[in-house]
């Protein structure tokens, strides 16, 4: 969304623990063009943009996409030149272990995230953007403006619009070298495959080829301007959803750059409304209501044994003699805090926990127990059934594995682990069990599949 000259105000101080950069004040910004990113790493949602924010910082702000100056004289930080793009990932944590430096630290890792992160642990610098949820994308101008603010997933085409125009008007020339095109082939393929782990999809085409003109839709124009090294803002560039089935593109390089922004706003937002959806069932089936968000505390979670949650100390929870859908029955005994539950098994009992859902895809933010409090292996398993089975391989999420005759989750570190992957959405019920105690459970999130974008709201 384009901010007119009436809702323009100067971008606040980015505040907090800066991890893989200096801190960068407003006066080493000045002059550059500045996309700020709210995310937290166990929000799928802000995972799955992950892919764009990696390519547009290797297309506008790494070395070779425009020339290196010298930092600024009483700069704290070395930056690139002055009208090259800044990606900052302001990290806003929603649960109490996403606090912690290390664990951040390895989530850049295993996201190969490159550009500055800050921790904003005390949600200053959220507040003084007024952000209200994750993923939440704001860009400013070289003079210090804000000027387009993105909530949620999608959008990817303008958003990329929008960075090209203000880009422009900071004077860019040459956005990157041919030679840097070459040296980020490497970069590109891993890019490519992180994006279809995310869900499918493509980025626009970044290097000149056949192939990639024919699938990106890119004009004729635009090829020249990729042979010459330039990736040019009037190169007909596709409008992108995360989803290859719904992927169009435009190779009419003729509008403006509003109105391609504006187009590809069109074609993404509707689908960025936080809420239940409804999806076309199978086989001409009715029409699927997609369960929403389901946290697992009592803070702000929905349970559905009659004896509701019993706070702050572990209880024996009875099995369910009716099950509805969409909310949340523990069986056996369980520790339920204000933003987890914690399993403490007991004489050989499991904890036990199922849903009812509507999604294909299903995600479960998990942490370990305390090393002290593990078995002698070492390992804290969590089975995995759907639909009193253990997982099919074509329905397994990237973190399940196979243990004997069951589908289980190795929780070795606080994070989100991808349970289920089916190939079409469908209502189905989800049992997991673990025996071993301590093992920690926040939240679900459920997708509809690939094209499944939605921003989650702070405190909802």
């Amino acid at each position: 969304m384009w901010l007119d000259a009436r809702e323009r105000i100067h971008a606040p101080a980015i505040e907090g623990e800066w991890l893989n950069s200096p801190p960068l004040r407003p006066a080493d910004l000045r002059g550059r063009v500045v996309l700020v990113d709210f995310w937290d790493y166990t929000c799928v949602n802000c995972l799955r943009t992950l892919p764009y924010l990696r390519e547009w910082h290797r297309r506008y702000a790494l070395p070779g996409s425009a020339p290196m100056l010298p930092a600024k004289a009483g700069s704290t930080g070395v930056l690139p030149a002055d009208h090259s793009l800044v990606i900052i990932g302001v990290h806003a944590p929603e649960f109490h272990f996403a606090r912690d430096r290390a664990n951040v630290e390895r989530a850049l890792r295993a996201e190969r995230i490159e550009y500055p992160v800050v921790l904003d642990n005390d949600y200053r610098t959220w507040q003084a953007f007024a952000n209200r949820c994750w993923p939440a994308k704001y860009l400013i101008d070289a003079l210090g403006y804000i000027r387009y603010i993105h909530l949620g997933e999608g959008a990817y085409a303008g958003t990329e619009e929008a960075i090209q125009r203000l880009l422009r008007e900071a004077g860019a020339g040459a956005l990157r070298e041919a030679g840097a095109l070459r040296k980020a082939g490497a970069l590109r393929e891993a890019g490519a495959g992180a994006l279809r782990e995310a869900g499918g999809g493509a980025l626009p085409a970044t290097r000149p080829s056949a192939v990639n003109a024919e699938e990106s839709g890119a004009s004729a124009s635009g090829i020249r301007n990729l042979e010459s090294g330039i990736f040019s803002p009037e190169s007909g560039m596709p409008y992108i959803r995360l989803t290859a089935n719904d992927m169009t593109a435009s190779s009419n390089p003729s509008p403006t750059i509003e109105e391609r922004t504006q187009a590809a706003e069109d074609r993404t937002q509707p689908a960025d409304d936080p809420g239940a959806r409804c999806l076309p069932g199978s086989h001409g089936s009715p029409c699927l209501r997609l369960t929403p968000e389901l946290y697992l505390g009592y803070g702000r979670g929905r349970l559905g044994n009659e004896s509701g949650y019993v706070e702050n100390r572990v209880a024996d929870y009875a099995p369910a003699a009716r099950r509805i859908a969409d909310v949340a029955y523990f069986e056996g005994p369980w520790f339920a805090g204000r933003e987890q539950i914690v399993a403490c098994p007991l004489l050989g009992r499991e904890s036990r926990l199922r849903v009812a859902y509507t999604a294909a895809e299903v995600n479960l933010v998990l942490a370990p127990p305390d090393p002290a409090d593990l078995p002698v292996e070492g390992r804290a398993t969590l089975v995995v059934r759907q639909d009193s089975r253990p997982l099919p391989p074509e329905n397994r999420g990237s973190d399940v594995i196979e243990i004997g005759s069951e589908t289980v989750i190795d929780v070795t570190e606080p994070r989100m682990y991808r349970l289920v992957r089916n190939r079409e959405p469908g209502t189905h019920e989800l049992e997991l069990w673990t025996r071993k105690p301590g093992l920690e459970a926040y939240a679900f999130t459920f997708v509809a599949g690939a094209d499944e974008p939605r921003p989650r709201e702070a405190g909802s």
